[in-house]
């Protein structure tokens, strides 16, 4: 892959209708190798814990910096995006998105204008970081070699492209054990039977894609490049785990079952400790704030 290019002209640039200014910025030389853009958070957004989780995992698989995109959460996760921001301010950077409610609800916009606030992710990155990736917060990109511990280990065994799509597979999370919540389970983790059922690449696939060479981000694949191409990965390498507390509707014709994997396992203690690593520090740092 070639080195990015500094960009040195500061300009500010608006579309014609005046509605979504673009500023581009001076960047700076490469020196990350992940940036992880969070889809936008609207509808008050009120899960921290899941939110704090996600942070975290992304962190163990190698993610440097994260842009995070809010539209309207509540005061919990508010406060775990302000902690974030105040202990590494480099690292978490969240970004307002000032659309309206009415807006937001308008399915021409794709969800709060989703695809909007990945390609501003997407050009915040050029010059920054290698490696852009974007996903849900109930979502994952999960090394499945057990030996692959990062993303980077992961792509350093894979062939040399500019994008890499992962296939989706759903992982059902059985909240109708009271057991379960007790015992305060980690989502990404401690939920294990998913379904046997693999989308097909572009079919719900998220990616990780080289920021030099893509011009426009899709929400399943890339839209448009300006060289390189696509790679749909294996999916016994890397697998998208996507989070959902109910069963899945699949088409007509598709018979599922659900299997066992413990490949998330290998983060488990790790990521049980950052977590409540980050509890205390914000009972410590916010005494009449309750962390999530």
């Amino acid at each position: 892959m070639p080195d990015a290019v500094s960009i040195v002209m500061l300009s500010t640039i608006h579309n014609p209708l005046n509605i979504l200014p673009v500023h581009v910025k001076p960047q700076l030389k490469t020196h990350k190798h992940f940036t992880m853009c969070l889809s936008l958070m609207h509808s008050s957004f009120s899960d921290s814990s899941q939110l704090l989780e996600w942070i975290e995992l992304h962190k163990i698989l190698g993610v440097e910096r994260f842009l995070i995109y809010v539209q309207s959460v509540s005061n919990d996760v508010k406060q775990v995006l302000k902690f974030y921001e105040q202990e590494n301010n480099a690292m978490v950077a969240t970004l307002p998105w000032s659309l309206t409610d009415d807006l937001c609800n308008d399915v021409k916009l794709h969800y709060c204008g989703q695809l909007a606030a990945l390609n501003d992710c997407l050009y915040r990155s050029k010059g920054y970081s290698y490696y852009i990736a974007a996903t849900d917060l109930d979502e994952v990109i999960i090394p499945q070699h057990k030996n692959d511990f990062t993303w980077l280990d992961m792509l350093l065994n894979l062939p040399d492209h500019s994008v890499y799509l992962f296939r989706n597979s759903f992982v059902i999370r059985n909240l109708k054990n009271s057991a379960d919540i007790k015992e305060n389970k980690h989502i990404m983790t401690d939920y294990l039977m998913r379904d046997d059922f693999i989308y097909g690449p572009r079919d719900r696939s998220k990616m990780i894609s080289w920021t030099d060479d893509v011009v426009t981000l899709g929400i399943h694949n890339v839209w448009a490049m300006r060289s390189g191409d696509e790679y749909g990965v294996d999916p016994n390498v890397g697998l998208l785990h996507h989070y959902r507390k109910s069963p899945v509707v699949y088409p007509e014709g598709v018979h599922v079952f659900r299997i066992k994997s413990n490949v998330t396992v290998k983060y488990s203690q790790d990521l049980r400790e950052r977590v409540s690593l980050v509890r205390e520090k914000m009972r410590t740092n916010s005494p009449k704030t309750r962390p999530p």
